[in-house]
């Protein structure tokens, strides 16, 4: 946003360039210039005024009488214009160059405004570019991250896999000791029945023979 403390100076350089081509009238600058420059000049310190209700009222006199004197310099600036081309030049004259002055400002705002939308159109490309570029990158990021997943993925499935190898030969070798061990309480059994049966038949035979004797 403009301010008093920023558009001031730039009113000061106008006003010092309207001298400027005052003093050098008609060596090397012409009347047209001059009096669009003390047109700026007056624009500027238009602004300037509309501006000063946006100070500290302690400071609005200060900037007031700055813009008033900017306002008097403008006023004898154009004063002095006016009798150099009074003395100098007729109407005719001072319109031909007003309005080549005026032919020659347009057609450079007309190239500087072709400038500038080719350079917005170079800009709004590389902002594209860089928005393509950005996605591809986000794109590898994405399959490097999914890649990794799947990797890590893999790894714990081979674990999982190897325990439950380690898993299946310890039952079968438990299934194979369960094995061995029941035989061995099967022979048991069976040589445990055999000297039941024996003792009882020698404890038979024992009490027959004390009782039949």
């Amino acid at each position: 946003m403009a301010t008093l403390l920023t558009l001031f100076p730039k009113s000061r350089k106008t006003l010092y360039d309207a001298r400027s081509l005052l003093h050098s009238l008609p060596s090397s600058s012409s009347p047209s210039l001059l009096s669009d420059t003390l047109d700026e000049l007056d624009r500027q310190t238009t602004i300037l005024h509309s501006l000063l209700l946006n100070e500290p009222p302690q400071d609005r006199p200060i900037w007031s009488r700055k813009i008033d004197e900017l306002r008097e310099e403008s006023k004898t600036l154009r004063s002095s214009l006016s009798t150099y081309t009074t003395q100098h030049y007729n109407p005719s004259q001072l319109h031909s160059q007003r309005s080549y002055l005026l032919s020659t400002g347009e057609s450079l705002r007309n190239r500087s405004q072709n400038n500038y939308t080719e350079e917005k159109r170079a800009e709004t490309r590389a902002v594209e570019e860089g928005v393509s570029l950005d996605q591809s990158l986000n794109m590898v990021d994405g399959m490097l991250r999914q890649g990794s997943e799947s990797l890590r993925a893999l790894s714990l499935q081979r674990n999982r896999l190897t325990g439950i190898r380690h898993l299946m030969v310890d039952i079968a070798s438990t299934l194979k000791l369960s094995t061995s061990t029941i035989r061995i309480i099967e022979r048991r059994d069976v040589q445990d029945k055999i000297l039941v049966f024996g003792g009882m038949v020698v404890v038979c035979v024992v009490i027959w023979f004390l009782y039949f004797r």
